[in-house]
């Protein structure tokens, strides 16, 4: 007898435990062969979910304007703000520090005496970092520095007006990551905690949603406020602590310090550098302020449109 054996539920088919979860929930496509798209899946309803649409507005989630947005968020950031408060009036007046210098010649030779041919001619002055000099034939044997010089400069005066602030503020985060899934009317978009969505302008709220706080908000201020003031001739300058400092590199390892109408003998190779020490000081007697003049109006108005 020749025994028959019998092999039940030998099937090939897949089930869907068999399948990986969707590669994208917000691209449209069935990326694991279920025949479900995005939010139709089960595998993306941890993450998303579906949602209203909002046509010609942009999808996304409403944080405090101290918080980051959501990982889930990055298409867009934008602080926004409703309220604008304005003070109409200045404060004091005052003036920054002159925009003065004091400065010596340096003059770098091959000689060790400061004299011949320069081969490197620049300025020490205390408007800058450093200054360096470079010899790419010849080395630099001797540095001379000439009389120190004051150049005065002007003060500039400050404009003593308060910050605008708003009454109301929020960060709207947004997303162009949208799928399928959905019923009509909807998309498959990452959850929220809330679910709003943003247009620039004044704009009636798409369908389900609703304006926020009933009115619009804005991205910027446009601040024309001025209060006149000025600032007198400055006094106070001198150059009299003014001294120079020799680096053996870039603004880097100092190694001595020298004053004006001096030749400074040794061998620099083909770099060297030297800063300012010291500066010219001094200060500028403010007047005003005058009136204030123009005002101070919101800018880049948004509407934003939330889900109840």
């Amino acid at each position: 007898m020749v025994a028959i054996a019998s092999w039940a539920g030998c099937g090939s088919g897949t089930t869907s435990a068999d399948l990986l979860p969707e590669a994208s929930c917000f691209n449209g496509i069935d990326d694991n062969g279920d025949g479900l798209v995005d939010c139709g899946d089960p595998s993306c309803l941890p993450g998303a979910e579906c949602v209203a649409a909002a046509e010609g507005f942009e999808l996304g989630t409403r944080v405090e304007v101290v918080e980051a947005c959501p990982a889930a968020f990055p298409d867009a950031d934008l602080a926004l703000g409703q309220g604008l408060q304005a003070s109409a009036t200045c404060g004091a007046c005052g003036c920054s520090a002159p925009d003065a210098q004091c400065y010596a010649p340096m003059t770098t030779y091959g000689s060790n005496d400061c004299t011949g041919p320069s081969i490197h001619a620049a300025s020490v002055t205390t408007a800058a970092i450093c200054v360096g000099a470079e010899a790419s034939t010849t080395g630099m044997r001797s540095i001379h520095f000439g009389s120190v010089r004051l150049y005065p400069g002007p003060c500039q005066p400050t404009n003593p007006i308060a910050a605008t602030t708003w009454t109301e503020r929020t960060r709207f985060c947004g997303t162009i990551h949208l799928g399928g899934g959905c019923a009509t009317g909807q998309v498959c978009a990452p959850k929220a905690t809330s679910r709003c969505a943003l247009a620039g302008g004044s704009r009636a709220c798409p369908a389900g949603y609703a304006k926020a706080n009933q009115a619009s908000w804005y991205a910027g201020v446009d601040d024309q406020r001025l209060c006149p003031c000025s600032c007198d001739a400055a006094t106070g300058l001198s150059c009299a602590g003014f001294t120079m400092e020799l680096l053996g590199s870039m603004c880097a390892d100092p190694y001595a310090t020298v004053t004006q109408d001096t030749c400074e003998v040794r061998e620099f190779g083909s770099h060297m550098a030297a800063r300012a020490l010291g500066g010219p000081g001094g200060s500028c007697a403010p007047h005003g302020p005058g009136a204030m003049t123009g005002t101070a109006l919101p800018s880049g108005e948004q509407t934003l449109c939330c889900l109840p």
